[in-house]
């Protein structure tokens, strides 16, 4: 009755005050015990959405495992070693407002290092807020286990320490409550010696309910609204700007936003209805620069972050043209090659000129090669000065083709062939190279 009368209080108070309902972006972490199992496959998921609908809040699970009709990011073989590895690549791939971290269970097992369990537990936590301060942590410790010496594992080496490294973090201005789901789940509730019954979770969803109506309100007052995000786009005059929580109708605004070194915010418009996801309309930015966003008002968080203008790329793959750049008798090759570059900077623009290897046959160190070249110089040169002499010819008069087809950048792989042929003079490094207005790394 409690519940239910909370939740019609709130829900009047959302229409006499006119408050857009928001959407709590939930990401149940952790190992089994989050995933669930055949008799129970929402775990604790399904009690707590139930709390947190009674109690006036709009939510989404969010993660890539699926189970119980809802996401989550419970895997069933990590330990805490391995959340950490991978916790960041979650948090990229969902963005949600808060976790509900219970792991550990592979940690307390007996061929376990489970008197360091704790230390893990501290580091993983310490690793999600840095990477998301905005976000807030609903730390729980273990469940109670059938089997008497794991149980005493949990109770002795891990469960004692958790409340202290949730009040640390708190001390160090993160955001992290601790949920004591021990003291809710007796051996009693467990339908095996690690999974609780039905009613174990239960008791589970509605101490992870309690925590959270604890710090935040169903119009998601509690939660710290600052950027997320900003990235630019290949167009060169877009800005998107993710926010932690919707951002107020009346600071979407241009005047609200400013960009360094006079960048012009010409627009602006949320690209979703929550309004947690801003498109600024700005004047043209410099390809490769970095720019700093503020926001002037509505924000607690994160007032200013940084961002770069991309690069635009036209790719030219396995360019199997670079041989006629050797011997002179191939210049009308060579002009029809600008043509052709400058027919795809004026229909398809882009700053670089992208070759991902294979400019020429690599034929260099034959005895063909060698007396053509000879020939050609009209001196004696060792094997070595002829390939070095063809790869200067060869990188130096493409680079002049694409500069006079209008593209000075060039970013340019070392393929197969130049490694099979050239690895024996050492002429290139065995990776990536950039140029711009030079040749490729030509030794001369």
């Amino acid at each position: 009755m409690i519940s239910i009368a909370y939740s019609l209080i709130t829900i009047l108070s959302f229409i006499l005050h006119g408050v857009e309902a928001a959407t709590l972006r939930i990401m149940p972490l952790g190992d089994a015990l989050t995933a669930g199992y055949k008799k129970v496959p929402g775990a604790y998921r399904t009690r707590l959405v139930e709390r947190l609908n009674a109690m006036g809040y709009t939510t989404e699970f969010v993660g890539n495992e699926y189970s119980g009709d809802m996401s989550h990011e419970g895997h069933r073989n990590f330990d805490i070693a391995d959340m950490t590895d991978y916790v960041e690549e979650f948090l990229d791939a969902y963005d949600p407002d808060i976790i509900l971290l219970m792991i550990g269970s592979k940690d307390v097992l007996e061929d376990g290092d489970f008197e360091k369990a704790a230390e893990r537990y501290d580091r993983l936590i310490h690793k999600i807020a840095s990477v998301r301060p905005s976000l807030h942590i609903f730390a729980a410790n273990l469940p109670p286990r059938k089997d008497f010496n794991q149980n005493n594992q949990i109770q002795d080496f891990f469960n004692p320490e958790i409340p202290t490294i949730v009040s640390a973090h708190q001390s160090a201005g993160r955001r992290v409550t601790f949920v004591d789901v021990n003291a809710v789940v007796s051996i009693s509730d467990l339908a095996t010696n690690l999974q609780p019954s039905i009613e174990g979770y239960a008791a589970i969803g509605k101490a992870f309910a309690s925590a959270i109506a604890n710090v935040i309100t169903p119009n998601l007052a509690g939660l710290s609204r600052g950027i997320l995000r900003v990235e630019g786009s290949l167009d060169r005059r877009q800005v998107t700007v993710t926010f932690t929580k919707p951002l107020q109708r009346k600071r979407g605004i241009p005047s609200n936003f400013v960009i360094n070194k006079n960048l012009a915010i010409l627009g602006a418009t949320f690209e979703d209805q929550e309004r947690r996801v801003l498109s600024l309309s700005t004047s043209e930015q410099t390809p490769g620069e970095t720019y700093k966003l503020k926001v002037l008002k509505g924000i607690q968080g994160d007032k200013e972050m940084f961002f770069t203008s991309g690069w635009r790329m036209l790719v030219f793959a396995d360019w199997h043209l670079g041989e006629k750049y050797v011997f002179s008798e191939n210049q009308d090759q060579i002009t029809s090659d600008v043509e052709i570059i400058q027919y795809l900077k004026e229909n398809y623009q882009g700053e670089i000129l992208m070759i991902p290897g294979d400019t020429n046959a690599g034929f260099w160190d034959t005895d063909e090669f060698y007396s053509k070249m000879i020939v050609f110089l009209g001196k004696n040169i060792s094997r070595e000065q002829a390939v070095l002499e063809a790869g200067n010819r060869c990188y130096s008069g493409l680079l002049s083709s694409f500069r006079f087809g209008g593209y000075p950048n060039v970013l340019a792989a070392i393929g197969d062939h130049e490694l099979g042929t050239l690895k024996q003079w050492s002429y290139f490094p065995r990776n990536v190279l950039i140029t711009s207005n030079t040749c490729i790394s030509c030794r001369r």
